[in-house]
């Protein structure tokens, strides 16, 4: 009985977490556009944008399986090493890879197709070379860091889908639907922060999407007095 419970329970949490999900992420996309209007202002956001739109095409076509196995995998091993999760043999092929975690959570699951590894490669030897050069480097090499921010974006975004499409059977351990949901919303929140960090807009970003919860919050509130009054 308690067992029986308890999954009912579950149950409940994940779909409550599941619309939960949904509503930031309706929310965070209608706050981008206010976001991203900004983004003329700032040269070299914008050509990390424009590289990004670029990207997304050519990756359709270059999907360089190998480079994101290994990145894919590498991605497991590190969050299950930050969770302090005993880890064992690493595999990384064309096609396919696997890491052995023990008792792994959702965060190490789902990582791969939330956190964009080579992303954080870039920003990380961006980060030291600006250390090492007591932040002065040359205009093209910022230029040519930028490109490569907006590329490394569009690949994982794009072999995401392409992993999502293939039946990945990260996404049946946790429920395809819940795990769905929260790749979605951890690449949309990703995307978002990554947008106030760009137009310095940590104010106006964070306010405009409490507005927006408010003003969901509002409409859904409505829409029950009306049925509620129909009834």
């Amino acid at each position: 009985m308690k067992k029986s419970m308890i999954k009912v329970l579950l149950i409940i949490g994940k779909i409550l977490c599941i619309i939960g999900m949904l509503y930031l992420c309706v929310a965070l996309v209608l706050c981008m556009p206010k976001l991203l209007g900004t983004l003329e202002k700032n040269r070299l956001a914008l050509i990390a944008g424009v590289a990004f739109l670029a990207g997304l095409p050519l990756f359709s076509f270059l999907r360089l399986n190998s480079l994101y196995v290994f990145g894919h995998e590498l991605t497991h091993w590190v969050m299950a090493k930050l969770f302090l999760r005993k880890t064992g043999r690493f595999q990384s092929g064309k096609n396919a890879g696997a890491v052995e975690v023990e008792n792994p959570n959702v965060w190490i699951i789902l990582a791969p197709y939330v956190l964009p590894f080579y992303l954080l490669v870039v920003i990380g030897f961006y980060g030291l070379i600006m250390l090492i050069a007591k932040g002065s480097i040359h205009p093209a090499a910022v230029i040519v860091f930028a490109v490569l921010i907006g590329l490394s974006y569009a690949y994982h975004l794009v072999m995401t889908v392409f992993a999502l499409r293939s039946g990945q059977a990260d996404l049946k351990m946790k429920g395809k639907i819940f795990s769905l949901m929260m790749v979605i919303t951890g690449n949309l929140l990703f995307v978002f922060m990554a947008l106030i960090v760009a137009t310095s807009q940590w104010r106006g970003g964070f306010k405009a999407l409490s507005h927006q919860l408010l003003v969901q919050a509002e409409v859904i509130i409505n829409i029950m007095q009306h049925i509620i009054n129909k009834i």
